[in-house]
């Protein structure tokens, strides 16, 4: 009898903290906030990959184009060398000459241009993740 006297002033304890702390809530809160944090971090994702995609597509067709570009005025040169100096032979080996110089250059300064492109490349990328973590930090406007 007076073990039961004890059990109700303890069960009614009991259920007072459980609603005042309301962990049934609390859980259901935590658990929304990570679903909903990890469905934006996949949307994050998703759409950085997206900019990458696309600045690879805009990047490889201009990259197609200049190469054209490049292709037939390198051909015009040479037909313009050739025809001034009344040989095709000797405007095209001038062309592939000064092509073969310019690789040369590029072969021996390999090096030098990869590091500098490697560096800018860093600093590019530092830009863009300072500016990402300041959106990230600054408030929504409505």
């Amino acid at each position: 009898m007076f073990h039961l006297a004890i059990e109700k002033p303890i069960k009614q304890m009991k259920e007072k903290i459980e609603s005042w702390l309301k962990l049934d809530q609390l859980v259901d809160n935590l658990t929304g906030y990570v679903d909903a944090k990890v469905r934006l971090t996949k949307l994050q994702i998703q759409e950085e990959f997206s900019k990458g995609l696309a600045k690879l597509l805009v990047a490889s067709m201009l990259f197609l184009m200049l190469f054209w570009v490049m292709l037939f005025g390198i051909v015009t040169v040479a037909l313009f060398l050739g025809e001034y100096l009344e040989s095709y032979a000797l405007g095209f080996a001038i062309v592939t000459a000064i092509a073969l110089l310019k690789a040369f250059f590029l072969f021996w300064q390999r090096e030098r241009i990869t590091n500098y492109v490697m560096k800018q490349a860093g600093k590019q990328l530092a830009q863009n993740t300072e500016s990402t973590n300041e959106n990230k930090q600054q408030p929504a406007e409505h």
